[in-house]
Parts: structure tokens; sequence; C-alpha cells
């Protein structure tokens, strides 16, 4: 998984200087597949092998909590659970044996693939406005 995003609402209770909160919304995620085929126990390589990427949508849910400890600062620990469902994967593959066996060849093979991602984060926070509202600019005459 080379890369993904959500698009999340976080709703939380208040304890002292800690938010604990829960969350949930949307996800976003490229995935990489690899499959090679070959004799089973083998030490002769794989006769076919492919590989196929897909973006899939999902859904996110978590839980966190985030400790006020200094001024500005906040520092805060969130477990998100991630869930792309089951997609069947097609794989076409071309033939990488030796060229005594004739032309290449090329195979379709189907992976059925569940994604489930589970992530636990860690971050420092620097709030600006801390306990204020910000200015708004105004034009004076």
């Amino acid at each position: 998984m080379p890369w993904f995003g959500t698009l999340t609402g976080r709703l939380g209770v208040t304890v002292d200087h800690a938010l604990l909160y829960v969350k949930a919304g949307g996800a976003w995620a490229r995935f990489n597949h690899d499959i090679a085929t070959g004799f089973p126990l083998s030490v002769l390589p794989p006769f076919f092998a492919d590989s196929a990427r897909d973006n899939r949508l999902g859904f996110t849910v978590g839980v966190g909590v985030e400790y006020a400890f200094w001024g500005n600062w906040s520092a805060k620990v969130e477990y998100d659970y991630m869930d792309f469902g089951s997609k069947n994967v097609e794989f076409v593959s071309s033939f990488v044996g030796a060229p005594i066996f004739g032309p290449p060849l090329a195979l379709n093979q189907f992976a059925d693939d569940r994604e489930r991602v589970h992530v636990v984060k860690a971050g420092l926070n620097y709030r600006f406005w801390w306990g204020k509202a910000p200015t708004p600019v105004t034009a004076k005459y």
C-alpha cells in the first residue's frame, strides 16, 4: 500500500487536560499486488509472474486520546481501522520461462483479495490562539 488518505470527523469528551475521542469517515488507498505461478516446492523459477494495482474506497473508524501538556502544546495517540472490502483481482501474466518452450504465453489468473489496515499514529500539536478566538481583520479609515 504505497499511499492512503482519510476524511474523518471526531467526537469526544474532555477529562481534565485530555480529549478522549472516537472518529469515523471515508478512506482511500492504492494497493499493489504480485503473483507468481510455478511448480510447488520447486527450485525452478516461476513460469508466470505479474503484478496488478488498484485504488479502493472504504471506511475508517478509530479511537484516540489527545493531551494538552504545556501551554499551546498537545500530544496524541490514535488507533485507526480501515476496511476496503473484498475484490477479485485479475492478473494477466506473461510466460517468463526459457525461450526453448516457444513463444510467450499469457495466462489470466484471479485472486480474491480482502484489504484491512490497522494504523497506530502518534502526533505532537501546536495550537495557535489557544483559549481565545482569532482577531478578525478589519479595515480602518
